[in-house]
């Protein structure tokens, strides 16, 4: 995990990287507290801090199907999100819904599995979307172990 230097000493903190503008914007400090990205502040590099485990957001949008609605998260060459979140193809996880939030979690004892057959993908349709509108703007975070979804407000 990154640091920076505080008046306390040095502070762990977590970077948040937007990967739809490809750019850190925000660093979250141990007390909760969102400060601007400053990368002079950091003691490691962009790519490193890719690398660590940062969280990455995305914006999708859900897809109105014949079948109902559909939200769809892939990995790209470039962009490997699902799997720096550790949603390997083959990986288990759980899905939860509350108060209009998925929270994906991986879970080796999980029912549901990540598909894809060169890259991982999450295919969430159907009854599991109720509750958004056709191409409401959804905000994806990656964390490790860990992906949540909610609508863009």
């Amino acid at each position: 995990m990154p640091y920076v230097k505080t008046e306390s000493g040095d502070e762990q903190v977590t970077v948040v990287f937007h990967s739809d503008i490809d750019e850190v914007t925000t660093v979250l400090m141990p007390n909760g507290e969102e400060r601007d990205y400053a990368p002079e502040g950091i003691y490691k590099t962009l790519p490193e801090i890719q690398a660590d485990t940062a969280i990455t957001i995305q914006t999708v949008y859900v897809k109105p199907t014949s079948r109902g609605q559909r939200v769809w998260l892939e990995d790209t060459p470039n962009n490997p999100r699902l799997s720096t979140a550790g949603f390997n193809m083959g990986a288990r996880y759980t899905r939860t819904i509350d108060n209009g939030v998925i929270s994906l979690v991986l879970d080796p004892d999980g029912k549901l599995k990540v598909s894809g057959k060169k890259l991982p993908i999450i295919d969430i349709s159907g009854k599991n979307i109720a509750g958004y509108s056709d191409n409401a703007e959804l905000l994806v975070e990656y964390a490790p172990s860990t992906i949540t979804i909610r609508e863009v407000i």
